[in-house]
């Protein structure tokens, strides 16, 4: 075996070469080389290793050879002749040699020791592979129902190209479409991570600088590792997942409403008007007295609290829901009313969980619930959409049974990120996929070995000790603050029968005697947009302690519709005693209003350091 560094050659030291291949990140190799005493290799030279493939030779070419007795003594001199012009003009074909690369990347470090007598220079590298080229690199861009493949050829072809960087029609597959997502100056290799996590999906650098993402599952080499491949029975079989999980949570940053208008009424005193949710920014503000028309404040009238208030007419705060009339004006009467039209935040959780994997573990521990959870936190996510799609993304990639297997093999039998199948005493099995392969010099011929995983791709604990190290990005007190309210989480599922009244999946026909015939089309009994609008609070005394709409809702036109609502740490103190859900074009911030779906019970004490996210789930049943 040789290295090449900068494309010059150089012989490895015998017993010196080691590389460690892993799926998802940077794989590594280190070795030694002689050189003259004035050679040196920085950080970012490119290297080669690589071994000559065996030179096949091939059959002698019997034109050229003619046989003297098959030539007549008198053509002695024309055989003598043509002997000696073959000699001169043909010229032996020497056979070019070829190798096949074992290690391609970058010097990441090199120390050296001199022996100035010899004039020799013994370097020890340390490399990495081609995903140094995403290492280096970071990328600002936003996408909107794009798929995570788009993304990823979309970062080739806008800068990772400019690194050598390619794709094939095949190497890319396209993977989730995703709502929204957006990176701003990220690492190229985090969001590389990212995308994976999303989909349960795996990357990889090649050899020759070409980006592969895809499936666990997509790559079958065909290969079958029988007895004869395994060098002296060094083979191993575990059963392990150290971050097996059924229950996922999710703690984002915070997120934002949908653009939400309340319509307060004044008294005579009040001054100060609570919004369903904390501002994430300035709000718009109409004034109606008495029965003239509404009256625009303008912004410049509406100014922070910590400002000078002297001309304002309102005050507010991000963060914050309470609008303030300035105290030095006359409150508004019974007769008036205060439009505001604002975008509120809430803190983002998302939970998913796995039924089925809950029910078999529950079967094994014998008495136990199942449940193994796990909590992630993402402050980076800023939609519920983005949490749950990472949670499902992470269910996807742990919430399985895992088997690694570990032997040892002088062949080359697969690459990283391929899929193999085994045919031995020990196992017969297939669909293991190779995550890692490490690689050493035993005079001058590889040896490999090689990890394959079924089930879960089990992190390395460098990449667990990375991230575990990563240093959190620095925050001011108010988002510390926000970021430590704690998030409790509660479901409601209903499913809804076609007999149920009202009932938001219900549609009205009309005749088919009637015009326009046949040729009629549904009418809902709820607009699209209407059908889950409010929740209500009531106490266990009976009364609406808060009103609420909601923060986030999925497809309202499915046949399973999910609606977040969240009621804020310092709402609703207390003990609670239903919940109440209303629909509706007539619903609105109002006690009552619009069209009570269902109420349901809740006993739950809610204490001024908890925010509670509550997860309504419709479900047509028909």
């Amino acid at each position: 075996m040789q290295a090449l560094l900068n494309h010059q050659e150089y012989a490895l030291l015998e017993y010196s070469l080691t590389i460690e291949e892993q799926l998802n990140e940077r794989s590594t190799c280190s070795f030694s080389v002689k050189s003259d005493i004035n050679t040196l290799f920085e950080k970012g030279t490119p290297i080669v290793i690589r071994v000559e493939k065996p030179f096949e030779e091939e059959a002698p070419n019997e034109d050229v050879f003619i046989p003297d007795e098959e030539v007549e003594e008198e053509g002695e001199d024309i055989l003598n002749s043509y002997r000696r012009w073959r000699q001169k003009e043909v010229v032996e074909e020497v056979p070019q040699k070829s190798y096949d690369i074992v290690f391609a990347g970058f010097v990441n470090s090199s120390s050296h020791k001199d022996y100035v007598a010899q004039n020799v220079r013994v370097h020890q590298i340390d490399a990495v592979d081609n995903h140094y080229l995403l290492d280096k690199r970071v990328w600002v861009r936003g996408f909107t129902a794009a798929t995570a493949g788009h993304i990823v050829r979309t970062m080739v072809d806008e800068m990772l190209h400019e690194e050598g960087i390619t794709y094939t029609d095949m190497s890319i597959a396209e993977g989730l479409e995703i709502p929204y997502i957006s990176f701003n100056y990220e690492p190229c290799i985090d969001i590389m991570d990212k995308l994976c996590e999303a989909c349960a999906f795996v990357w990889h650098v090649d050899k020759h600088k070409v980006l592969h993402f895809y499936s666990s599952r997509a790559v079958d080499n065909n290969t079958v590792i029988t007895d004869d491949l395994v060098l002296n029975q060094n083979f191993k079989i575990t059963n392990k997942n150290n971050q097996y999980r059924n229950r996922q949570y999710v703690k984002g940053g915070m997120g934002e409403t949908a653009t939400i208008t309340q319509i307060f009424k004044g008294d005579g005193s009040t001054q100060a008007f609570a919004l369903g949710y904390r501002l994430s920014k300035k709000p718009k503000i109409w004034v109606k007295e008495g029965s003239g028309a509404w009256r625009y404040v303008y912004e410049d009238f509406i100014v922070e609290k910590t400002y000078d208030k002297a001309d304002a007419e309102f005050l507010y705060a991000k963060n914050d829901n309470i609008i303030l009339q300035n105290p030095l004006h006359k409150p508004y009467t019974a007769n008036d009313q205060i439009k505001v039209e604002y975008v509120g935040t809430f803190p983002i959780m998302a939970i998913t969980t796995y039924e089925h994997e809950i029910n078999r573990v529950k079967q094994i521990e014998a008495g136990g619930t199942g449940i193994v959870e796990h909590v992630s936190n993402e402050t980076d996510l800023a939609t519920i959409q983005d949490a749950v799609q990472s949670a499902n993304g992470k269910l996807s990639k742990y919430a399985v049974n895992t088997w690694q297997v570990e032997f040892l093999s002088r062949f080359k039998v697969a690459s990283l990120g391929e899929v193999i199948d085994f045919e031995m005493r020990e196992l017969t099995d297939s669909g293991f996929l190779v995550d890692n392969i490490e690689t050493s010099d035993d005079s001058g011929i590889p040896i490999y070995r090689y990890n394959c995983v079924k089930g879960a791709l089990i992190d390395s604990w460098t990449k667990l000790l990375g991230n575990g190290l990563r240093k959190p990005s620095l925050i001011n007190y108010t988002d510390l603050a926000e970021q430590e309210t704690v998030v409790i989480s509660r479901e409601f599922t209903k499913t809804w029968q076609e007999w149920e009244k009202p009932n938001p999946f219900h549609k009205m026909k009309p005749s088919s005697t009637l015009y326009p015939s046949n040729d009629y089309y549904d009418l809902p009994m709820f607009r699209y947009g209407h059908r889950v609008r409010f929740v209500e609070i009531v106490s266990e005394k009976g009364g609406v302690v808060l009103r609420n709409t909601y923060t986030q809702q999925s497809n309202n036109r499915a046949n399973t519709i999910t609606t977040h609502f969240f009621i804020d740490f310092f709402q609703a103190v207390g003990t609670w005693g239903k919940l109440r859900f209303y629909g509706g074009w007539e619903a609105s911030f109002e006690i009552g209003s619009g069209i009570l779906l269902e109420e349901v019970d809740f006993n739950f004490t809610k204490d001024q350091l908890e925010g509670l996210q509550i997860i309504r789930t419709d479900i047509k049943g028909w």
